[in-house]
């Protein structure tokens, strides 16, 4: 299926393959992640392959860098694409001389799929002080005045803002606001299934069916950002659905 899907179906549905920048959006992270923390350590020849592959500069994205977010580093976007050879190796020849500064800058990018809490966004370094890492969640009924406004009334931002109260807080009431952590979708609750799996003496037959759920948990860390909650979306419906298949009874 992995031949004949990308070679026969993908081209007849106008599926086309994604672009390869994003391969490298997590790597210019961690280079955006050395410049910040050691400033003045690049030669000019790096700096300068590093400016021409990235649409950014290396000054750019070592000032601009934020340890949540790959678009101050990278914005999915490529300069000079024919330099990823060059610039691999100005990205291991610094890996190799301080290679906690990769560690870092990954650790703080997909750090809101494992972490209660967090420093405060766009701030990488200390001191501050650390907040609930739960999921914010916007409101907005938005219309097209063009298409449906005969159809559908104008945004009301009154109940928009009602609900923004409501979850609010809700966020603040002990025990059962642990479910507005992002953690508790994406690490606690599927390590906990996994215990269970083993507990229960059940790996095998039931680790097909968790298949899907683990692989999807497992990309969250290979994502460009650990706390836009979308991306984990699915966790909240697969999560309870597997453990109550591993706690039934039933083979």
């Amino acid at each position: 299926m992995s031949s004949f899907l990308p070679r026969y179906v993908y081209p007849a549905l106008n599926v086309v393959p994604t672009d390869s920048e994003q391969y490298y959006i997590i790597p210019l992270q961690m280079t955006a992640r050395w410049g910040k923390d050691h400033p003045g350590e690049a030669t000019e020849k790096e700096k300068n392959i590093v400016s021409q592959f990235n649409i950014f500069t290396y000054d750019e994205m070592t000032k601009n860098y934020e340890p949540f977010l790959t678009d101050k580093a990278s914005m999915y976007k490529l300069g000079d694409a024919s330099l990823r050879n060059d610039y691999f190796k100005v990205w291991l020849s610094q890996g190799l001389k301080h290679p906690k500064s990769y560690i870092d800058a990954f650790a703080a990018l997909e750090s809101g799929w494992f972490a209660i809490s967090k420093s405060p966004t766009g701030q990488p370094v200390y001191p501050y002080d650390t907040v609930g890492n739960q999921m914010t969640v916007f409101y907005k009924t938005v219309t097209n005045p063009d298409t449906t406004s005969e159809f559908i009334n104008s945004p009301n931002d009154s109940m928009n803002d009602s609900m923004g109260r409501w979850f609010n807080y809700f966020k603040q009431i002990p025990v059962i606001n642990i479910t507005t952590y992002t953690a508790f979708w994406t690490w606690l609750l599927p390590m906990f299934a996994v215990y269970m799996m083993i507990r229960r003496n059940r790996v095998s037959l039931l680790l097909l069916q968790a298949v899907p759920f683990l692989l999807g948990i497992a990309s969250l860390y290979a994502s460009s950002t650990a706390y836009i909650s979308r991306y984990m979306l699915f966790a909240m419906y697969l999560a309870p659905l597997l453990i109550g298949i591993i706690s039934s009874d039933q083979e």
